[in-house]
């Protein structure tokens, strides 16, 4: 699977990033974070995912080692009726069982696809950079997630205005994060 990276990088955005400690095991976490069914209930203005194509590699517990999902969001009137074409990979580094895992990075960024084309009335916008870091905290039941991001959701919007509203990106996911990997499954 390889991929065709978009991204904007006007110079003027800001990356954005936070870390929680999340009492929930990494892969739980990981699994929320892969999963297109549930994001809807968790990511704000997120009203559809699907998934488009999924590599055969499995990076660690039955989670795609590759990944590739088409996002549509309705936010505020200025960002209302984004979306995004998104390639995630994720990386896992085990412990010494060769089974545990110890720490993971999901890295997801805009790409560009033939049978993915724009839809008309809305703004085709720029991941630029998201990686999740998971670390396993001893016990295995505990897990430090970082987030990291660079958005540019195109469009009308200055980039002074995205620089505000990324602000309080990171703590919202990770709260929203947190109380979604929390549900019973």
């Amino acid at each position: 699977m390889t991929r065709a990276l978009l991204t904007t990088a006007r110079p003027a955005l800001n990356n954005v990033s936070g870390s929680k400690v999340i009492k929930a095991p990494l892969v739980d976490i990981a699994r929320v974070l892969t999963e297109c069914a549930t994001k809807k209930e968790w990511v704000s203005g997120l009203v559809e995912e699907r998934e488009i194509e999924r590599g055969d590699a499995v990076a660690f517990a039955d989670l795609p080692a590759a990944f590739t999902s088409y996002q549509h969001y309705k936010l505020m009137p200025m960002l209302s009726d984004r979306d995004y074409v998104i390639s995630g990979l994720w990386e896992a580094t085990l412990v010494d069982d060769g089974t545990t895992v110890k720490s993971a990075a999901l890295d997801l960024q805009s790409v560009e696809r033939d049978d993915t084309p724009e839809v008309e009335g809305r703004v085709r916008a720029a991941l630029n950079l998201l990686v999740y870091s998971l670390e396993a905290l001893p016990g295995n039941e505990v897990t430090r997630v970082h987030v990291e991001c660079n958005v540019d959701p195109l469009g009308m919007m200055p980039q002074f205005m995205v620089n505000i509203y990324a602000g309080t990106w990171s703590e919202k996911t990770l709260t929203s994060l947190e109380a979604q990997v929390k549900k019973p499954r």
